[in-house]
Order: C-alpha cells, then sequence, then structure tokens
C-alpha cells in the first residue's frame, strides 16, 4: 500500500535541487542525476514516482531546466487514449488544454512515424518528462525543417 510521503518528501527536495541549478549551485548533470535517482526511490519505496514531479513540470523545462513563465508541454499516454498524446500545460494541469494525438499532428503536418519517435524520445529523456515552449519549438525545427512550419504547428495547439 502507498502512503504517498516519500513521493511528496523527493517532490520537495526535487524543487530545491532545480532552483539550486537555476542558482548556478549546482551543475546541469548532476540536476539530471539526482532527478532520477529521486523517480527511482519514490518508485521503489511506495510506487509514485509521478507525484515527485507535481508541480516542478508545471515550472521547469525537463530540457534547458530553467524555471520559466508560459505554457509547458507534456507527453501523456493514457491507457483510455488511443495512443500517445501531447497536452499544453497553462499553469497546472487542472488547466491542461484538450490533448492532440501524436498520431493527428503526424497527419495534419506531414511527419513520419521516425519523427513522432524523436519527439517522444526527447520527451522521455528530459528529466521532468515536459518541455517548455522554446525547447519545443527547437524540436519541432528539427522536424519540420523551417521556423514557419514550427509556428503552423504550435498555433495547432491554441486552437479550439
Amino acid at each position: 500500500m502507498s502512503n504517498h510521503s516519500v513521493s511528496y518528501a523527493l517532490n520537495s527536495m526535487v524543487l530545491k535541487i532545480i532552483e539550486g541549478y537555476n542558482d548556478n549551485e549546482i551543475s546541469e548533470n548532476y540536476v539530471r542525476k539526482l532527478v532520477t535517482k529521486a523517480l527511482a526511490t519514490s518508485y521503489e519505496h511506495d510506487g509514485n514516482d509521478h507525484e515527485v514531479l507535481e508541480g516542478v513540470s508545471n515550472s521547469f523545462c525537463g530540457k534547458c531546466l530553467k524555471m520559466k513563465k508560459g505554457d509547458f508541454f507534456k507527453i501523456v499516454d493514457y491507457c483510455c487514449s488511443n495512443g500517445v498524446s501531447l497536452v499544453r500545460v497553462a499553469n497546472s494541469f487542472l488547466d491542461s488544454e484538450p490533448f492532440k494525438d501524436l498520431k493527428d499532428i503526424a497527419e495534419k503536418f506531414n511527419f513520419s512515424k521516425e519523427d513522432i519517435k524523436l519527439l517522444e524520445r526527447e520527451f522521455n529523456e528530459s528529466c521532468t518528462n515536459a518541455l517548455c515552449t522554446d525547447c519545443l519549438k527547437e524540436e519541432f525545427d528539427k522536424i519540420t525543417g523551417s521556423r514557419d512550419k514550427t509556428n503552423e504547428v504550435m498555433e495547432y495547439f491554441y486552437e479550439e
């Protein structure tokens, strides 16, 4: 049975670690190692590793590790969906916009399966499983080869 205490304690620690990075007290490599260890520890002790990143992935980009204001994007894979989706998160997960299915994005913008796998890998390799708008644009730039096309893709997330 889970008691959540371990994960919530680790969540507080991860917030402090990332703040230390932003204050130039901790190296990027060390931050990534510590966050990975926190997730593993939580999984081992109470199985609620997702709680370690609550609030963190809405404030800190998992790629550049900077605290940012504005929207973040997360990859979500719920058993009730038909696959993996990308969601825009405003201030909290409760403010999340409707999910954009990656298959729909691929079809709409002519992305290959390899392009989508590249995008999924970037999210999975980020230490908070969330990317800020700037980092997501960089990833779409790699796929589209054009900032104009990237801007078109980004506008799609703001459509009703």
